[in-house]
């Protein structure tokens, strides 16, 4: 994941500067990712309740994605590692990966086989973030925005196990405006800090991360009457936000935590707007 918010690493991972022996992949590097790793199922457990879809396959589901994300972590590092040095992820990658299996298989037993049809969207996502990765543009845009996109995908995953449930429900609109609202914030967020941080002082930056903010503002205006002023007000909050932070980072470079910190909170104002309208 391309957004890089608070970067303190667990001592698992930070093992890594140690001897040959000390293995690596247990913790993601990428903490600013959790955000939009939560936001999006919990969002969907809330859509879940009215289409009455909820139940332990939501929590396999669930467990089975936020594995599955540690699983990608390490399979990442095992890509970009040196042919000498992918033996040390490899107990990570194994542990993670079989435990995403199970969880997956236990899902699937709990879900009905229909389950696998959300496999459509996510696989390609997958794929580009994997395939970057291996040729160490992981950073990339590409990267990001597939990112983002599997991990908004998972709103109406946790909502409807099996999509056959969304097909005439009256909450698919509700369903699909969430998840392109999702899309739309932690889009502009993978822009947004990366005009802040390796992006700093290159103008092209600057203007792809406000041109999104401006877009999805003036997307949430047009639909306000169906979606109220509280998505227009955040969409406002969060292209003040990428306006202010980019006029402060380049008089002094922000501290990072400080990044961090404003996206974690538009972030906890996104899930409460996405509850709120669910």
């Amino acid at each position: 994941m391309t957004i890089s918010t608070p970067t303190a690493i667990g001592a698992a991972q930070g093992a890594s500067s140690g001897s040959g022996r000390t293995s690596l992949g247990w913790l993601p590097r990428q903490h600013g990712a959790w955000a939009m790793l939560a936001v999006p199922p919990l969002a969907g457990i809330r859509l879940a309740l009215d289409l009455g879809t909820l139940g332990w396959a939501t929590a396999t589901l669930i467990s089975t994605w936020l594995v599955g994300y540690f699983a990608f972590s390490a399979a990442s590092g095992w890509l970009k590692a040196r042919p000498a040095r992918r033996a040390r992820w490899q107990p990570a990658l194994l542990t993670y990966g079989a435990a995403t299996a199970l969880l997956g298989v236990t899902t699937i037993a709990l879900a009905g086989w229909t389950v696998l049809y959300w496999l459509a969207g996510f696989v390609p996502l997958v794929l580009v973030a994997l395939v970057t990765t291996a040729k160490h543009r992981e950073r990339s845009l590409a990267a990001g925005l597939a990112t983002v996109a599997a991990a908004c995908l998972m709103l109406p995953v946790v909502a409807a196990p099996s999509p056959l449930t969304l097909g005439g429900s009256p909450l698919t609109p509700l369903v699909a405006g969430l998840t392109a609202a999702m899309f739309g914030y932690f889009g502009g967020t993978v822009l947004h800090v990366k005009s802040l941080i390796r992006g700093r002082g290159r103008r092209r930056w600057a203007i792809a991360s406000l041109f999104w903010h401006l877009i999805a503002l003036v997307v949430a205006g047009m639909v306000v009457g169906v979606s109220g002023w509280a998505w227009p007000l955040l969409f406002a909050l969060a292209l003040a936000r990428a306006t202010v932070l980019l006029v402060l980072n380049q008089a002094r470079r922000l501290p990072t935590l400080t990044i961090g910190l404003i996206e974690l909170g538009l972030s906890l104002l996104l899930l409460v707007v996405a509850l709120l309208a669910a």
